[in-house]
């Protein structure tokens, strides 16, 4: 069942990183299937990556064990992260219509806050990379909370720190994972799909699903 919403009540919006402000969801599949064709194991990226797409670690480490051999599990798996980050700290690419976003989002006077899975150091530094860190509010990782997504913690402890309700928030997500957490903590939430398209119950928990983050900021600019 879709959380509505009215606009006019809403102080606080609420972006996840990967895959929502930078592109970076995009990069960790293309250097997977570098490290797959290394590890002689080309196309793995294909069956691996929608499967790890916004999970926890503990998540993560039981597909590891389910897809790769023991033999260079661990090393796979540390090699693909290395070249990952390293790729991302060195791109960090930004989504077409994050600027815009902040931008509206202090036009309008509301309040800007982030909330990813991603560790703070590594998230601070893109961030500021990407020229997006001035405008932020208020920065929670997945480092700093006990239950990652689609555990609702994050975005509730996002809605303490502000001292709002759940119905004076908007949230901005790109993964099922992410719009669970949101629905979850029953914030309206706006599902700008990345890689993955969304699924049946994605659409039936979203307040609204868009291709794009520009596609939302023009609905928003025009209801």
């Amino acid at each position: 069942m879709t959380i509505h919403m009215s606009l006019n009540k809403v102080k606080l919006i609420i972006f996840d990183v990967d895959g929502t402000l930078l592109d970076s969801e995009r990069l960790w599949k293309e250097t997977l299937g570098i490290i797959s064709k290394k590890y002689h194991m080309p196309g793995l990226e294909e069956r691996l990556f929608h499967r790890l797409v916004g999970i926890s670690e503990e998540a993560e480490d039981r597909i590891y064990d389910e897809m790769l051999d023991p033999a260079i599990r661990d090393r796979f798996v540390s090699d693909w992260r290395q070249l990952a980050n390293a790729t991302i700290d060195e791109k960090v690419p930004v989504k077409p219509g994050a600027y815009e976003w902040f931008a509206w989002v202090k036009e309008h006077g509301l309040w800007l806050g982030v909330a990813t899975s991603s560790h703070r150091k590594e998230t601070e530094y893109r961030l500021k990379k990407a020229k997006l860190w001035d405008d932020i509010d208020h920065l929670l990782c997945g480092n700093e909370i006990e239950h990652k997504k689609p555990h609702p913690e994050i975005y509730q402890k996002m809605l303490e720190h502000f001292h709002l309700e759940p119905d004076q928030a908007l949230v901005i997500e790109d993964s099922s994972i992410g719009v669970e957490a949101a629905y979850r903590a029953n914030i309206p939430v706006i599902h700008v799909a990345d890689l993955i398209e969304p699924t049946t119950q994605d659409k039936e928990r979203a307040w609204m699903t868009c291709k794009n983050l520009k596609e939302a900021l023009v609905y928003l600019d025009t209801d």
